[in-house]
């Protein structure tokens, strides 16, 4: 899922655990309903986390949060995974489909080669410096100037209209 071209929204809504929570935390921005509850409980069962838990984790909620929701097992409830960063936004679970799609559709209608080049860069940002990951926004900057997207986006502002994108 991490290296899918395609932008994956999850949007959690019960109890995310086992290959539940890992896959969300695969995915490239979580939500929530208030009423989902997030848990590592593969220390209560004598397993160990797969699937980039490690990795992921601790980049999203710190080495410290991390270490607490792997070694306790406990639940996160839905409020306390937006404050520590494991979700980005929590809706009423009638509201939540809802917002995931209408997150996914205003993605949909931005530049599709700036929107792959932002999570191409994204993924692998964490173990360069700060001067790698610069010449990867030159890099992506400049694949965005020979697109044909740049043009029309361009013309889009100027004559104020939404942009028709082609991902050319």
């Amino acid at each position: 899922m991490v290296h899918l071209p395609k932008i994956i929204i999850a949007a959690v809504n019960g109890i995310a655990v086992g290959i539940g929570v890992e896959l969300s935390l695969a995915s490239d921005i979580r939500i929530a309903a208030e009423e989902a509850t997030f848990a590592f409980t593969e220390v209560k069962r004598a397993l160990f986390e797969t699937n980039g838990v490690m990795y992921i984790l601790p980049r999203l909620v710190g080495q410290g949060r991390a270490m607490q929701m792997l070694l306790t097992g406990e639940k996160v409830p839905a409020q306390e995974a937006l404050s520590v960063g494991l979700v980005t936004r929590v809706f009423t679970q009638q509201q939540l489909i809802e917002n995931a799609m209408d997150m996914a559709r205003t993605i949909a209608t931005n530049a599709p080669i700036s929107v792959r080049l932002v999570k191409q860069t994204m993924q692998r940002t964490y173990d360069l410096d700060l001067e790698a990951v610069m010449q990867l926004e030159i890099d992506g900057m400049m694949q965005c100037f020979r697109s044909e997207d740049l043009v029309e986006g361009f013309n889009a502002f100027l004559d104020k209209r939404p942009p028709i994108y082609k991902g050319k």
